[in-house]
């Protein structure tokens, strides 16, 4: 299945097709500031800000940080 999450700014809009990929300069709509992440197995996280295609990517890490 295609599916992934991530988030935007808040007013800004999610070009969402797999994931979130259609934003992609530095300049345009807060690029620095979205991340998504593919949900599907074998699959890594697509975008981390400005950095995009990171699917098969070794140098970036996925961590989730809870505090209650």
């Amino acid at each position: 299945s295609n599916y992934s999450w991530g988030f935007v700014e808040g007013a800004d809009t999610v070009y969402r097709k797999r994931c979130d990929s259609e934003i992609t300069t530095d300049d345009s709509s807060n690029s620095g500031l979205r991340l998504c992440w593919h949900t599907g197995p074998n699959l890594g996280g697509y975008r981390c800000g400005s950095s995009i295609g990171l699917n098969s990517e070794k140098t970036f890490v996925r961590f989730i940080y809870h505090v209650d």
